[in-house]
């Protein structure tokens, strides 16, 4: 598919790819402040000995502060998909779990999936 077809390609005010473009070729190298590798110290344990634990973490801050402002959660699972089950298994019990819960609370739930067709 063409990045001038992709969504995914363009800024958020849907200005198109060549806006991307633009920023990423003016602030691509720049390093991410708010982006870190940080050591798995336990945050993330190994449930099932068959899929380990990562060793490191992926961790990002906002750039602003929140202060006293209402949060309002939502679950957001992406790409659940059948075709997708060999690379999840072992995370889908645990998604179960969480997605659940949501439900009980009555928190939203957004699934999403990523489609082609074959104009694209």
């Amino acid at each position: 598919a063409s990045p001038a077809q992709d969504p995914a390609c363009w800024d958020s005010l849907n200005s198109g790819p060549e806006t991307m473009y633009r920023e990423l070729a003016a602030h691509g190298a720049e390093p991410m402040r708010n982006a870190f590798t940080v050591n798995n110290t336990g945050e993330l344990p190994t449930f099932d000995d068959a899929f380990p634990a990562p060793r490191t973490l992926a961790w990002y801050e906002a750039f602003w502060a929140l202060g006293d402002r209402p949060r309002n959660y939502a679950l957001i699972v992406m790409d659940m998909e059948a075709c997708y089950e060999a690379l999840v298994v072992e995370a889908v019990p645990r998604s179960r779990r969480v997605l659940d819960r949501f439900r009980r609370l009555e928190l939203p739930v957004v699934w999403t999936n990523w489609a082609r067709r074959w104009d694209d």
